[in-house]
């Protein structure tokens, strides 16, 4: 019983860091834009970010009537939702269409199943979004890894703010992905 108790604990733990990560994402991927560019689209921005930050800690602190689970999952959703696309490039034509293609797929599966597993508790449901989230995180990392390998290789400049922003996705996408495979493999479903 203590078993299962902290592997359900670790999952929530996962689902935190996910949120957190994906949080993180948003706010230096542009998520607050430059005052010195235009003053009425840095302040309509700082709004946007301050209500996606409030919702996110409004949410996971302050909502006391559903489980904690809910509370960790469903903000993470919305910030992936809003935030959570990301461009793949594997630099020949032919293969990033290809792999844009099952990247897109993972995505939108992510998303459908993300949001109906907030309301029907589907271990089928959670598997398909721990899936979905292993191909576009495995995906994502791939082609920043091979952006890389090709800046290198043709000494081009670096973007490192750019591989940040990936792995900080890919470690969001892994992380909410693994937390609810281990809430479908390890709970009744119907408690969480």
């Amino acid at each position: 019983m203590a078993k299962e108790k902290k592997k359900i604990n670790l999952s929530i733990l996962f689902l935190f860091i996910g949120g957190l990560l994906l949080l993180i994402k948003f706010i230096i991927d542009g998520g607050i834009p430059s005052p010195s560019s235009n003053i009425f689209e840095f302040l309509i921005g700082l709004f946007i970010a301050l209500v996606i930050i409030a919702f996110y800690f409004i949410f996971l602190f302050g909502v006391k009537n559903y489980s904690l689970t809910i509370r960790a999952f469903a903000p993470s959703v919305l910030i992936l939702i809003l935030f959570g696309g990301y461009g793949i490039n594997f630099i020949e034509p032919t293969v990033t269409g290809i792999f844009a293609i099952i990247a897109k797929l993972s995505f939108l599966l992510m998303i459908l199943t993300g949001f109906v597993f907030l309301f029907i508790k589907n271990k089928i449901i959670g598997y398909v979004f721990f899936i979905s989230s292993i191909v576009y995180g495995t995906l994502i990392f791939a082609s920043s890894i091979t952006v890389a390998i090709y800046d290198a290789v043709n000494s081009s400049a670096f973007a490192y703010m750019n591989f940040i922003i990936a792995m900080v996705l890919v470690a969001a996408v892994v992380l909410l992905g693994l937390g609810i495979y281990f809430i479908v493999r390890n709970k009744k479903v119907l408690d969480i």
